[in-house]
Protein backbone atom coordinates (compact mmCIF):
# COMPACT_ATOMS: atom_id res chain seq x y z
CA UNK A 1 0.00 0.00 0.00
CA UNK A 2 2.73 2.51 0.98
CA UNK A 3 4.56 1.90 -2.28
CA UNK A 4 1.53 2.12 -4.25
CA UNK A 5 0.50 5.67 -2.46
CA UNK A 6 4.38 6.61 -3.27
CA UNK A 7 4.03 6.02 -6.85
CA UNK A 8 0.82 7.35 -7.14
CA UNK A 9 2.12 10.67 -5.54
CA UNK A 10 4.85 10.54 -8.38
CA UNK A 11 3.04 10.36 -11.45
CA UNK A 12 0.00 11.89 -11.47
CA UNK A 13 -1.76 15.65 -10.30
CA UNK A 14 -1.01 19.70 -10.68
CA UNK A 15 1.52 19.52 -7.88
CA UNK A 16 3.52 16.54 -9.82
CA UNK A 17 3.50 18.45 -13.06
CA UNK A 18 4.82 21.41 -11.52
CA UNK A 19 7.59 19.96 -9.73
CA UNK A 20 8.69 17.78 -13.35
CA UNK A 21 8.65 21.14 -14.91
CA UNK A 22 11.12 22.89 -12.47
CA UNK A 23 13.21 19.75 -12.73
CA UNK A 24 13.53 19.73 -16.10
CA UNK A 25 14.19 23.85 -16.47
CA UNK A 26 16.98 23.67 -14.05
CA UNK A 27 20.40 23.45 -15.53
CA UNK A 28 22.99 20.37 -15.20
CA UNK A 29 25.95 21.46 -13.86
CA UNK A 30 28.12 18.03 -14.97
CA UNK A 31 30.00 17.84 -18.23
CA UNK A 32 28.14 15.95 -21.20
CA UNK A 33 30.90 13.32 -21.42
CA UNK A 34 30.07 10.37 -19.05
CA UNK A 35 26.44 11.06 -18.14
CA UNK A 36 24.52 7.73 -17.32
CA UNK A 37 21.35 9.37 -15.74
CA UNK A 38 19.52 12.43 -16.50
CA UNK A 39 19.62 15.44 -14.06
CA UNK A 40 16.20 14.80 -13.70
CA UNK A 41 15.76 11.29 -13.06
CA UNK A 42 18.83 11.78 -10.19
CA UNK A 43 16.93 14.95 -8.81
CA UNK A 44 13.65 13.30 -8.94
CA UNK A 45 14.76 10.27 -7.20
CA UNK A 46 16.48 12.07 -4.62
CA UNK A 47 13.35 14.73 -4.10
CA UNK A 48 11.04 11.17 -3.75
CA UNK A 49 13.51 9.37 -1.28
CA UNK A 50 13.82 12.65 1.08
CA UNK A 51 9.94 12.93 0.81
CA UNK A 52 9.98 9.87 2.31
CA UNK A 53 11.71 10.77 5.22
CA UNK A 54 15.60 9.77 3.98
CA UNK A 55 17.74 12.29 4.90
CA UNK A 56 21.47 11.22 4.46
CA UNK A 57 22.91 10.41 0.96
CA UNK A 58 23.16 6.71 2.26
CA UNK A 59 19.78 6.45 3.02
CA UNK A 60 18.73 7.90 -0.03
CA UNK A 61 20.36 5.53 -2.13
CA UNK A 62 19.57 3.08 -0.06
CA UNK A 63 15.55 4.03 -0.57
CA UNK A 64 16.18 4.51 -4.48
CA UNK A 65 17.92 1.31 -4.95
CA UNK A 66 15.36 -0.72 -2.99
CA UNK A 67 12.19 1.19 -4.85
CA UNK A 68 9.95 -0.49 -7.23
CA UNK A 69 10.58 -1.05 -10.64
CA UNK A 70 6.97 1.48 -11.69
CA UNK A 71 9.14 4.18 -9.50
CA UNK A 72 12.20 3.80 -11.35
CA UNK A 73 10.17 3.94 -14.54
CA UNK A 74 8.06 6.94 -13.13
CA UNK A 75 11.39 8.97 -12.11
CA UNK A 76 12.84 8.56 -15.52
CA UNK A 77 15.94 6.31 -14.47
CA UNK A 78 17.83 4.34 -17.06
CA UNK A 79 16.80 1.06 -19.05
CA UNK A 80 19.13 -1.53 -19.74
CA UNK A 81 19.07 -5.10 -20.28
CA UNK A 82 15.50 -5.57 -19.30
CA UNK A 83 15.39 -3.60 -15.84
CA UNK A 84 15.76 0.08 -14.97
CA UNK A 85 18.99 1.20 -13.28
CA UNK A 86 18.92 3.57 -10.45
CA UNK A 87 22.06 5.84 -9.80
CA UNK A 88 24.72 4.85 -7.37
CA UNK A 89 25.39 6.18 -4.22
CA UNK A 90 28.66 8.65 -5.34
CA UNK A 91 26.34 9.68 -8.58
CA UNK A 92 23.94 10.86 -6.30
CA UNK A 93 26.01 12.52 -3.80
CA UNK A 94 28.29 13.97 -6.66
CA UNK A 95 25.25 15.34 -8.80
CA UNK A 96 23.59 16.43 -5.62
CA UNK A 97 26.61 18.56 -4.47
CA UNK A 98 26.95 20.16 -7.77
CA UNK A 99 24.07 21.38 -7.81
CA UNK A 100 23.60 22.70 -4.32
CA UNK A 101 27.21 24.78 -4.89
CA UNK A 102 25.30 25.88 -8.16
CA UNK A 103 22.41 27.67 -6.76
CA UNK A 104 24.58 29.31 -4.20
Amino acid sequence: MKQELQHALLTSGPIVSGFTEFLGHLSDPRSPQGRRHSLFSILAAACSAMLAGRKTFSAIWSWIRHAPTATLRAIGCRYVEGRFIPPSYNTIRRVLGAVFRALE
